[in-house]
């Protein structure tokens, strides 16, 4: 059994020193000094449970444990509660207390744990600390339910991350080998951002139900989301590149210059070099910031996760921050769009915001580095305060320019042309949605084409006059009436 723990540890996400604590207590049984009660912390799916049932199984002591499915242990009790479990365990046997999930085996008056469960827990450590002859192994997705107090009382506190791209193929070719060709393992690690070892394995299930082939998978990986991401817009792969966008010198040359310490990181590191990993897109509505951020992820060729700020709203704030900034720290090769950023943070302005300051204090909390790009769009930027605007590297987005909108009209105008009996003077179109966004062009746009299908009629240059003139009245309505 110490072969098999010593294989999970292997190909586990733990830090050397997480290691090496989770050896300590199967090589040192008798050894006073060695720690006696662990914490396994991390996201569903990561492995903690699978590795405290292994190490709970190579001790091979009496087991009593709470948890929300049953386990097989040759030598066990389960309890129900708390309460139950104390007095299993106030003796002096040798035992192992095993608390799997405990964020879900809390009892909780609204979101606070119930007081009976919280003195029955501390009662539970005081026991641990007092008898040398038993070991406490407790799983937790999230440590909301604790306070200083109580993870005071462990001794070992065991951090599991989401799989890396080597763990990810690892775990594939130990599971799947008979399965999965070699491609497409290299192709599930390296395009399965957010997912961890459930995810995977579902991916492969669904996968195998139409045979197992690089386009069944791709197809899997377009329509399964992981349980990260639930709550999220993620696209895998954008087809749009830095060199279709036209005009905006000063935005492509940043985002080129992103692009090329991603691609060649190790010369960057090498020169001393450090790529801008906050980015804040300045500008009114449809002036291309989401455009942009699509292309800086075709070019880098990886996933973007598309957040609306004013959804952020509808969830808990505060968690949400906390999500997304947590997700920056730890996926490397994505970007994190935020939408509209400043409703994200409700309607107070500036530095005085709470969830600013919740952002600003997450962003710097645990000392992790921001490994994915962060990219915060806004209309407003003033609403997002000094400090936050500080550190980000601010791109603005003004109006399309008469370049820009040419080409955007004329690319519209060659898709139609052969499927319409219509002719459209682009460059009249491109001179006549001055001060437009590409938003409201795309709406013009979509207008005079309704206009045709519906009467058969040219597109003349009248017809285009009366078409925008019409949308200019329809957008100062809403300015005047909201």
């Amino acid at each position: 059994m110490k072969e098999t723990i010593s294989t999970i540890l292997e190909n586990s996400s733990l830090s050397e020193s997480d290691k090496r604590q989770i050896k300590s207590l199967i090589e040192s049984k008798n050894n006073p000094l060695a720690s006696r009660s662990f914490i396994l912390q991390g996201d569903a799916g990561v492995g903690k449970t699978f590795l405290a049932e292994n190490l709970i199984e190579s001790l091979g002591k009496k087991v009593v444990y709470m948890s929300c499915a049953g386990f097989g242990f040759k030598n066990s009790a389960r309890c129900d509660s708390f309460k139950d479990l104390l007095k299993k365990i106030d003796n002096k046997e040798e035992q192992i207390i095993f608390l799997d999930d405990l964020n879900y085996i809390f009892k909780k008056d609204r979101f606070e744990i119930n007081s009976e469960d919280k003195r029955d827990f501390m009662n539970i450590l005081e026991i641990i600390r007092i008898r040398k002859n038993k070991i406490l192994i407790v799983t937790l997705n999230d440590w909301v339910d604790l306070d200083s107090r109580m993870i005071d009382r462990f001794e070992a506190r065991i951090i599991f991350d989401l799989p890396t791209d080597e763990e990810k193929k690892n775990f594939l070719k130990n599971n799947f080998k008979k399965l999965l060709k070699h491609d497409i393992i290299e192709h599930i690690s390296k395009n399965t951002i957010g997912y961890n070892y459930r995810d995977l394995n579902v991916l492969v299930k669904i996968s195998y139900k139409t045979g197992i082939s690089m386009e069944s998978v791709k197809e899997a990986i377009k329509n399964y989301k992981p349980s990260q991401l639930f709550g999220f817009e993620v696209e895998n792969i954008s087809n749009t590149k830095l060199s279709d966008i036209s005009e905006k010198k000063d935005v492509i040359k940043t985002l080129s210059r992103i692009a090329q310490m991603y691609k060649k990181e190790n010369l960057a590191e090498q020169l001393g070099m450090k790529r801008a990993n906050l980015l804040l897109f300045q500008g009114p509505p449809g002036t291309g910031k989401t455009y942009a951020a699509r292309a800086l992820a075709g070019e880098i060729e990886c996933p973007i996760i598309l957040v609306e700020g004013s959804n952020i709203q509808n969830m808990d704030p505060c968690a949400s921050i906390n999500k997304i900034v947590s997700m920056a720290k730890r996926f490397e090769k994505c970007i994190i769009f935020i939408d509209e950023a400043e409703k994200m943070f409700n309607s107070r302005w500036g530095d005085d915001n709470y969830l600013i300051g919740e952002f600003n204090r997450a962003l710097e909390s645990d000392g992790k580095k921001i490994k994915a790009i962060v990219i915060l769009a806004s209309n407003d930027v003033n609403r997002l305060g000094e400090a936050l605007q500080d550190r980000f590297t601010t791109l603005k987005f003004g109006m399309p320019s008469y370049g820009e909108r040419f080409s955007f009209c004329k690319n519209k105008a060659d898709l139609a042309r052969g499927r319409i009996s219509a002719q459209i003077n682009h460059d009249f179109l491109a001179r006549i949605t001055k001060d437009m966004s590409f938003r409201d062009i795309e709406r013009l746009w979509n207008e005079l084409m309704f206009q045709h299908i519906e009467n058969g009629k040219d597109i003349d240059e009248e017809v285009i006059h009366r078409a925008a003139r019409e949308l200019r009245k329809e957008e100062e309505g809403k300015i005047i009436f909201g």
